[in-house]
């Protein structure tokens, strides 16, 4: 749905009939039309409201949960990949602490790429009205929002992942551990 500022404009009959006939084709062509003697009632134009509002609340849930689903599973692959790693680095006697330390940075350095992007897509997007009508949704606090959102999914993950590589030995980790 597509919300719409609505503006009034007065149109003069001769007759009522006219003023009915005028009504008829305006209310077809999707505008609301009403003659001096109705009262304007708000029922459809609240509920058309209510549900272009409700959609977007939806549309908004499902972007957020499909982005958190995607980012998990890519930032999992970044640190499966490299589980071998830091099993290495665990069986040269490198403390836990530095190992964990070492897994934010590389993680957090993964989302360096896709922070220079949005740096550089989101100005565009905002400035050039070719693309206002695409996302009219998007102010400067929603880009600031996805950056925190991004930096704590990889935080998260990345903390599920630090859990899953110490709790199996260092042997059992360089063999391929437990599968998931």
């Amino acid at each position: 749905f597509e919300y719409k500022d609505y503006t009034q404009a007065s149109l003069f009959f001769k007759n009522d009939k006219m003023a009915e006939q005028a009504k008829a084709e305006l209310d077809g062509l999707g505008y609301a039309g009403i003659v001096s003697n109705e009262r304007y009632r708000e029922g459809k134009i609240a509920l058309l409201s209510f549900l272009s509002n409700a959609m977007s609340i939806v549309m908004w849930v499902f972007s957020i949960l499909f982005l958190s689903f995607f980012l998990a599973l890519c930032s999992r692959r970044i640190l499966s990949a490299s589980n071998s790693d830091f099993a290495i680095l665990r069986s040269m006697g490198i403390t836990n602490r530095i190992v964990k330390i070492s897994m934010y940075s590389r993680m957090l350095i993964a989302c360096v790429p896709a922070l220079a992007a949005l740096a550089i897509v989101a100005p565009v997007i905002y400035l050039n009205p070719k693309f206002n009508p695409m996302f009219p949704f998007l102010q400067a606090h929603h880009y600031v929002l996805i950056v925190i959102g991004m930096i704590a999914l990889s935080l998260l993950v990345t903390h599920r992942c630090n859990k899953k590589i110490f709790k199996n030995s260092v042997i059992k980790t360089l063999k391929g551990g437990e599968r998931s």
